[in-house]
């Protein structure tokens, strides 16, 4: 793909093999890129660059033809955020952690000043590119089973399933009777966040040495998380370097509460808690903040001149 004659690296994000004209991929498709759309403006959002059809050929799970859409992203160089730190960085310290924890929190307060709650917050789906002078920086991605909001009535891509990875899931997302009221309010998004945070500062999986056997009742249903078994699961989350303020900000986002969880940082100025969460991140660490905000700028500007919102057309 050429555009102004440089060739500029992007991803190409086509249908499923099994779509057909009754499946909810459409309505996935459809909302990743009307999510990213309206989006388009944070810098810690993939941006779509362009869109291009993919119509799918009668094969063993459809008829007939039926139209498919694909869309161009930016390429983020190093990968998914679970693969960077595997790959690249092991756990993250120090001003790396915090502006990668502020830059998530501040995307997903975007997210929801817009009606929108992603549903399926996990590592895998927050890539790392690099800004013009190498520094890593972060981007939501994978918005495909997000919900909605139309004039003020939560629509998810999936009929009403819960949606998004177990272990990331919310404990009253296991609750049959509450599930149906908690499966698209941003109070999931703040526990997800905290789980990505604790996998941000130890780079181990969140429910690294909890039994198989215990996962259902023991870990997803009650919301019991690392604080529960410190010493024997987790000590380096109290004893190698992990920073005060990320442990007290993770087990705010894990009160099983959701009502409480979402209200100790709401306040007039912060009416979703994801905007109460960046105001914490802020108040704790006022230089931190002052200089993640300043690469959210230079990030800001660095795009502006990029080749990749000058119009590139899909193929």
């Amino acid at each position: 793909m050429n555009c102004k004659s440089r060739k500029v690296p992007v991803v190409l994000k086509l249908p499923s093999s099994e779509l057909d004209e009754k499946n909810a991929e459409t309505k996935v498709q459809k909302t990743e890129r009307d999510v990213m759309a309206k989006l388009k403006f944070h810098p810690n959002v993939v941006h779509v660059l362009a869109e291009t059809r993919r119509d799918m050929p009668p094969d063993q799970w459809r008829d007939k033809w039926v139209p498919g859409l694909g869309v161009v992203m930016q390429y983020c160089e190093l990968g998914s955020l679970e693969n960077y730190q595997d790959q690249v960085r092991g756990r993250l310290k120090g001003l790396e952690l915090f502006s990668f924890a502020f830059w998530l929190a501040d995307s997903l307060a975007a997210l929801h000043r817009f009606g929108i709650v992603h549903r399926d917050l996990k590592r895998n789906n927050v890539l790392v590119c690099k800004t013009r002078d190498g520094k890593p920086f972060v981007k939501l991605a994978d918005f495909g089973i997000a919900s909605v909001s139309r004039m003020g009535v939560p629509q998810s891509t999936q009929g009403g399933l819960v949606g998004g990875c177990e272990i990331y899931r919310s404990p009253e997302l296991f609750d049959r009777e509450r599930k149906s009221t908690y499966g698209s309010s941003p109070a999931r998004d703040v526990h997800a966040y905290g789980s990505v945070l604790f996998e941000m500062a130890t780079n181990r999986l969140i429910t690294s040495g909890v039994a198989e056997h215990d996962l259902k009742d023991k870990y997803y249903r009650t919301g019991q998380r690392p604080d529960a078994e410190t010493a024997v699961r987790f000590p380096e989350w109290e004893k190698d370097g992990v920073p005060e303020w990320a442990r007290t900000l993770a087990r705010m986002c894990w009160e099983p509460d959701p009502e409480r969880r979402v209200a100790q940082f709401v306040c007039e100025k912060c009416p979703m808690p994801m905007d109460g969460v960046v105001r914490w991140l802020c108040g704790k660490n006022v230089e931190e903040a002052r200089e993640a905000m300043l690469q959210q700028c230079l990030f800001s500007c660095y795009e502006a001149e990029h080749p990749f919102l000058d119009g590139v057309q899909g193929t």
